[in-house]
């Protein structure tokens, strides 16, 4: 089995030296050497040169038995395993997890295609505490355009959403994400959050990098912080949201978020509980899309005015 770390994740765990400007609170683990799916946004699709990163993350190989020596010593809330499409992955997600639970008994979170019920349930017997389903794109046409049919794979629009409905019969929580770039509508995006939501699913938001093949839209910090925000908003189950040809025009805040808004709260990376991702779609010294931590200060203040600059219109009610 060959598995990489993301470079912040081995730092934390000393099997590498160098310095990370924001602690990763998730150990992140790619498990598997070559994928087979040809999603076309991803620097690890089976038509790409043999790449060392996913999205803007360096991924390092690292021998399965010096993570394992390793792993108690690391300070994380969660353990993400990133598992590329490949044959023997739920055999290796199988191994991995049981070999991880006898050292630490942190919750794992398994990122992999969709699979049937008795593969969910051997995965949970051996350690693993929830799924992720990564749906990605935020209608059916998009859909099989970057990773279904359109993309040369076998997936499609409802099999992955049925899988995470699977996902949280066997597990009892499960998630998935959603890309800002793809060509969708604020309106597709908010149509997914709540189905998600309504599921009871933890819901991951990325803007698209353009690492693969496909360019996508130049998604600006005002719009993906605008859906940051809607995104919130549903979570929260208040407040509301105005479009116009489908795209944000307004959003309506309650009154009393007002302080957590400001402080920047919605626009930490969403997901699963623990996860920060630092800079995962974002590279170092550039603009923050998705926050890691609190800053200090009133960061919301300044990203609500990004969003006023773009004509979408915050209102306090």
């Amino acid at each position: 089995m060959m598995i990489r770390l993301s470079y912040g994740s081995g730092i934390v765990l000393g099997l590498w030296r160098g310095k990370t400007l924001a602690h990763p609170t998730t150990l992140y683990v790619m498990v598997g050497e070559r994928c087979v799916s040809n999603c076309i946004f991803c620097a690890q699709r089976r038509s790409a040169p043999d790449s060392h990163y996913l999205s803007r993350v360096l991924w390092p190989p690292v021998a399965v038995e010096d993570f394992l020596e390793a792993l108690p010593s690391g300070d994380f809330s969660r353990i993400c395993l990133q598992v590329l499409h490949y044959s023997d992955m739920v055999e290796d997600v199988i191994h991995l997890a049981s070999e991880i639970r006898k050292r630490v008994s942190l919750p794992i979170t398994a990122n992999i295609v969709p699979v049937q019920w008795e593969d969910m349930v051997k995965m949970r017997d051996a350690g693993v505490t929830s799924l992720g389903i990564a749906i990605d794109a935020a209608t059916p046409a998009i859909f099989c355009k970057v990773k279904g049919a359109g993309a040369g794979n076998d997936f499609t629009w409802e099999e992955h959403w049925n899988a995470l409905k699977r996902a949280l019969d066997v597990f009892g929580e499960a998630a998935t994400h959603f890309i800002v770039g793809l060509g969708e509508r604020d309106v597709d995006l908010r149509d997914c959050f709540a189905r998600a939501l309504k599921m009871g699913a933890y819901v991951g938001l990325f803007r698209h990098t353009p690492v693969g093949a496909l360019r996508g839209e130049n998604v600006t910090p005002g719009r993906y912080h605008a859906v940051q925000l809607m995104l919130y908003l549903l979570k929260m189950k208040c407040g509301d949201m105005r479009f116009h040809s489908g795209m944000l025009v307004r959003l309506l805040v309650p009154e009393n978020l007002r302080e957590d808004v400001e402080r920047g709260v919605p626009f930490l990376t969403p997901g699963c509980p623990g996860c920060n991702r630092p800079f995962y779609t974002e590279r170092p010294g550039g603009h923050l899309y998705n926050l890691p931590c609190l800053p200090e200060g009133r960061v919301g203040k300044s990203i609500l005015n990004l969003m006023e600059g773009e004509g979408i219109q915050v209102e306090w009610v």
